[in-house]
């Protein structure tokens, strides 16, 4: 029941298109570089099944010239996590997202205001009258 997994297989520059696909398995808790300029990073998402839902996109090709590689957390990193978890003083370096506050979805009912009805033509109206549409 773990919620860590290991992303590897891509440059640097890469890593905001594979952190975008990765946010489609589940919500990200944290990430990280286990070592400086390495080919992987640390996923950490919010629950097990987002990381199983990772695990399930190994080997998948997310552009023409880009395939992952996703592994459950090896035990040799997970000195390398604990250290994403207590702060950014060690080799290792936390990325935590930004919360984004979620914006509330209200529809007012504006009484007495006119529904929009659609323009009808000349040439509209004579055809509903012909064809007693």
């Amino acid at each position: 029941d773990d919620v860590w997994v290991t992303v590897f297989g891509f440059t640097q520059q890469d890593v905001p298109l594979v952190l975008r696909e990765l946010h489609n398995c589940g919500d990200i808790i944290s990430w990280g570089f286990g070592e400086r300029e390495a080919n992987f990073i640390h996923v950490q998402y919010q629950n097990k099944y987002g990381a199983q839902r990772a695990l399930i996109r190994n080997g998948e090709q997310l552009t023409s010239s880009l395939i992952i590689g996703v592994k459950p957390l090896d035990p040799r990193h997970r000195q390398q996590v604990a250290s994403l978890q207590e702060g950014p003083d060690g080799p290792a370096q936390a990325y935590r997202p930004k919360l984004v506050p979620e914006r509330p979805y209200r529809v007012e009912m504006v009484t007495g205001q006119r529904i929009p009805q659609q323009n009808r033509s000349v040439l509209t109206r004579m055809y509903e009258f012909v064809l007693g549409v």
